[in-house]
């Protein structure tokens, strides 16, 4: 089941890094199995708050919005 009409999820939130550079950086040797900026990985990233890979489309209760801008549901 698709969450995107969620405002308040992982994408959204400012502890989430899905930039591929990123997650090259954190995992080292990531390009060796493919490169972070493949199809597989799609939107995924490390919340910096839970220290987790992620879907981008997960959520908690941690979450605050990437902006500072209030959430609207």
């Amino acid at each position: 089941m698709s969450l995107v009409h969620k405002n308040d999820i992982c994408l959204n939130c400012r502890h989430f890094n899905n930039s591929p550079e990123y997650l090259e950086s954190v995992y080292k040797g990531w390009k060796v199995l493919g490169s972070a900026y493949g199809s597989v990985c799609k939107d995924d990233g490390i919340c910096d708050k839970l220290d987790e890979y992620l879907s981008a489309y997960d959520w908690c209760d941690g979450f605050e919005q990437a902006d500072g801008s209030p959430v609207t549901a």
